[in-house]
């Protein structure tokens, strides 16, 4: 229980870079568990199976890895940090990425690193510090990211900090964007016969909360996180992928998932190929290590328009699927 309250702070309060619909399914299910409603038994059942096929998939990869290649699965949303929750859903955490990414480093027969990613995304907190400990580590190894099959949001944030991203048919990416979330669940708790009342000093430390709708001020403050985050996460992946910052404003997507065919086409991938494909072209080292990124200027702005005009519609669309019914 104490999990569940940690992943609702971090969904109320840090910006996500997760595929949407992947989002309003978590938003659903936290505004469910506050406002006392029980979890859907099908829901849980299914996200066992998931979890069940996910360690299925990563043994079976490992068993066909040559001495040489490490291999870290980045599998399923990403947490910053890894608590029981995360081990019981078959989550990722940044935390853990980093840990392998360090014990893969420090191993002397690893000559190549393959992220062996199927995420829709995650929390932002760890992202910058992910793709910058990717960057350093293809300065002395080589480091594929292999999407098998999605590789949306923070995980393709993750994936274009690798020396080389590499998407099987079939496969999705992109997703580059982030945004929050608010639900207003006054209606719900007042169907409790609950009335919540906070009791605290600043002017802004209980604003916003799920007992009362957003104000203009609270949703301006939380606009700028948000913006804050996109900036971020825009610029690591123009740094990751050496490409002007312009490129990945306006060509990689802007905030929608493409298809791996599309990505190939438009630059956010090297090359179309399996997990099996990409193991075996590692274990004849076909892969260099990639030079020192060139830093990328700061962006004068943090958000394009049109991305700002889907987080608006993604927030009303939310909005609506977590309201009580």
């Amino acid at each position: 229980m104490r999990d569940l309250h940690l992943l609702s702070s971090f969904v109320t309060m840090q910006p996500w870079a997760l595929d949407p619909d992947t989002l309003r399914t978590v938003a659903n299910v936290l505004a469910r568990h506050v406002a006392g409603v029980d979890p859907d038994p099908a829901a849980l059942e299914e996200a066992a199976t998931i979890k069940e096929a996910r360690q299925r998939d990563t043994a079976a990869a490992q068993d066909s890895l040559p001495p040489s290649l490490a291999l870290i699965p980045i599998k399923g949303i990403i947490a910053p940090r890894t608590t029981a929750m995360t081990r019981a859903s078959g989550m990722t955490s940044a935390e853990a990425i980093l840990g392998a990414l360090d014990e893969a480093l420090s191993a002397p027969a690893v000559r190549a690193i393959v992220l062996d990613i199927d995420s829709p995304g995650g929390n932002v907190a760890g992202g910058a510090v992910l793709a910058q400990a990717l960057r350093e580590a293809r300065v002395r190894v080589p480091v594929v990211a292999q999407v098998q099959y999605t590789g949306a949001s923070l995980a393709y944030w993750i994936a274009a900090n690798a020396t080389e991203l590499v998407a099987a048919p079939g496969s999705i990416v992109g997703s580059i964007g982030t945004y929050l979330i608010h639900d207003d669940l006054s209606q719900a708790l007042e169907q409790l016969g609950i009335r919540r009342t906070y009791i605290s000093a600043g002017a802004h430390k209980t604003d916003p909360n799920e007992a009362t709708p957003l104000s203009a001020d609270a949703k301006a403050r939380l606009q700028h996180l948000v913006d804050q985050s996109y900036a971020q996460f825009t610029r690591d992946v123009a740094l990751g992928r050496g490409v002007p910052l312009a490129t990945v404003l306006e060509a990689f997507g802007q905030g929608a998932i493409v298809t791996a065919e599309d990505a190939l086409a438009r630059g956010m991938i090297n090359r179309i190929g399996t997990l099996r494909e990409t193991i075996a072209r590692l274990g004849g080292g076909r892969v260099e290590a990639a030079p020192a990124p060139v830093p990328t200027p700061t962006p004068t702005r943090a958000a394009d328009r049109a991305w700002r005009h889907a987080a608006e519609r993604d927030f009303r669309t939310l909005a609506y699927f977590t309201a009580p019914h």
